[in-house]
């Protein structure tokens, strides 16, 4: 954990902003390396 954040999978993020009824608008990864940071940007319907 740095800075207060804990490193989580995305499929993991995707599937529980699924689950509270968000969709997935979009998703880059900033980087090309293994453990890149993503920007993931979720839809209310």
């Amino acid at each position: 954990m740095a800075h207060g954040f804990q490193v989580r999978p995305v499929d993991g993020l995707v599937a529980a902003a699924t689950a509270a009824g968000l969709t997935l608008a979009a998703h880059r990864g900033v980087q090309s390396k293994d453990l890149a940071p993503h920007v993931l940007l979720f839809a209310a319907p």
